[in-house]
């Protein structure tokens, strides 16, 4: 299951990006942009959602991910672009 389905099957999708990109990006646009509260995000949303960040790196400054549940593993990914200041990500709640 990626995000796509966790985000209730919407088709989402922009030319030339991944599948996991893909999958974020209108997500993205329909929550506050810091706020992705209690939406089940899973491991590989984890990874979409730090790739789509990677790819678009100066617009978002602080990522609140609390009742998330989420596992280490994602989190480390996450946490990585508030070590880059390359990104732009300052703060990630969780």
């Amino acid at each position: 299951m990626d995000l796509h389905d966790e985000m209730g099957g919407k088709e989402v999708g922009e030319p030339g990006k991944s599948e996991g990109q893909n999958n974020i990006y209108s997500p993205l646009e329909q929550c506050k942009p810091e706020r992705l509260w209690d939406c089940s995000l899973s491991e590989i949303s984890c990874g979409s959602l730090a790739s789509a960040l990677r790819s678009n790196p100066s617009h978002l400054r602080e990522l609140d991910l609390r009742q998330n549940q989420l596992k280490d593993s994602g989190v480390k990914l996450l946490s990585a672009l508030v070590e880059n200041p390359h990104y732009g990500l300052e703060t990630l709640r969780q």
